[in-house]
Parts: structure tokens; sequence; C-alpha cells
């Protein structure tokens, strides 16, 4: 069961990926007045931080780096200008938004985490079982 979900998403994981990237663009870009309240008081950096980690998680594993340096700082310094654009976008094209670097910095903080765990799981991939760290 768990192999069949698997090949699923290795399946659809472009498609997953693009709608996600597709959903911080508009997340990024909707009047936030027109969203549905919640109760739930959650940090808006605390919300970039998480969005951009998963968001480099998907991304880090479509271009299945196999080691190789570059791909991996062309994937981080697309999203990282990807950041910046939606936060230049906010304050050109919308009237109820506003461009905030420490959202830049959030999300930056964000592909960081989001970097080291891909990394920490493939590491974790990778190591024959019963082999320990130490």
């Amino acid at each position: 069961m768990l192999l069949r979900i698997k090949i699923w998403l290795q399946n659809k994981l472009i498609w997953i990926t693009s709608s996600y990237t597709l959903g911080i663009v508009f997340m990024s870009l909707i009047n936030p007045n027109k969203l549905p309240s919640t109760s739930i008081s959650i940090s808006d950096k605390l919300l970039h931080t998480l969005a951009y980690a998963i968001l480099i998680l998907l991304w880090l594993s479509i271009v299945n780096l196999k080691s190789k340096l570059k791909v991996f700082f062309a994937v981080f310094l697309s999203l990282t200008l990807f950041g910046i654009i939606l936060e230049v976008l906010q304050a050109w094209i919308t009237t109820y938004r506003t461009a905030d670097w420490a959202d830049v910095i959030a999300n930056t903080v964000g592909l960081i985490i989001g970097s080291i765990l891909f990394e920490l799981i493939r590491f974790k991939q990778k190591k024959p079982k019963g082999q320990h760290l130490l």
C-alpha cells in the first residue's frame, strides 16, 4: 500500500509542486481581507518560513540532485528570487499589500531549513541498514 502511494506521488510530484508554487503566488497577492478569518493566531513570519521550507523540499525532490551542488544552488537561488519578486509585486500591483523585507528573510530561513531537512532525509536513505552515525 505504501509503495503504491509512493509511486503515485512520484508520478504526480511535478503537478503537486507546480500547484503548491501557484498557491504561494495566489496567497501572496490576494487581498487578505477576502480570506476567511480564523481564531488561530499564527505568526506571519512562521507561515512564510514553513511555506518556503515545503517549497524547496518539493522542488529539490523533483530535480533529484544526486550530489550536484550547482543544481542545488540554482534551485535555492531561484526560489530566493521568487520570494523577492513576490514581495516586489505586492508593492507594485496591489493596493492592499506592502513589500516586507522581513518576509524575504523568513522565506530564506525556510529555504535553509527545508534544504537541511532534504539533506538529512537523503542521508538517511543512503545509509546502509545497521550502520550507525558514530
